[in-house]
């Protein structure tokens, strides 16, 4: 964790020092998933489709800069089917402090990310969960409230239009219970389109 404190100090610095380039808008599409194991195997589970969107921060001094956001973004992940199918379905607040490097048009930027969960509900029922399906009951007791992972993105910018394709790669447990077996991390891919500000 010493190196993403340096990062984030790093950040800081540069982005005090370095012109600043801008700030934007986004939303887009995401392709939400998790990456599941129970007593170290895996568990078969699918995806749910959710947005996202916020805001875009960025300094830069030649082609390298620093590049913040803070998102609010659905994540979640789907298992069973049929009639037993249960829908998990987190959102929350992304907040990733990033490496860029901009060539003007295409650029692409990579870094830590924090999030903070602030919703979550199931929808759907399961023989081991019996749950009312489209009922939207809370799971905020079963994820945790502060996830930890990884963002990196590519994008393009024509003129004030921008297009990125990013993923994040959660590292830490947002399972709250038996913790000691289960195991499971944020997964997510989206296609983000937005417009920078001057």
């Amino acid at each position: 964790m010493k190196w993403v404190t340096s990062l984030a100090v790093a950040a800081v610095l540069t982005l005090n020092a370095a012109p600043a380039v801008g700030q934007g808008i986004m939303a887009g599409w995401v392709n939400a998933s998790a990456d599941i194991t129970q007593n170290d195997q895996d568990v078969d589970t699918g995806t749910r489709n959710g947005f996202t969107a916020g805001v875009v921060f960025g300094r830069q001094s030649g082609i390298i800069g620093f590049r913040t956001e803070a998102l609010y973004t659905q994540k979640g992940f789907s298992a069973g089917s049929g009639d037993a199918k249960v829908t998990v379905k987190p959102a929350y607040i992304d907040v990733p402090v990033m490496l860029k490097v901009d060539f003007q048009i295409v650029r692409a930027y990579a870094g830590p990310q924090v999030s903070f969960r602030v919703a979550c509900s199931v929808d759907g029922a399961l023989p081991s969960n019996p749950i009312n399906p489209g009922t939207g009951e809370s799971c905020s007791d079963d994820v945790e409230f502060f996830d930890f992972g990884f963002k990196g993105g590519i994008g393009a910018k024509v003129l004030f239009l921008t297009i990125d394709l990013v993923g994040t790669m959660g590292t830490k447990n947002f399972a709250t219970l038996d913790k000691d077996t289960l195991k499971a991390k944020n997964r997510t891919i989206a296609l983000v389109a937005g417009v920078a500000l001057p």
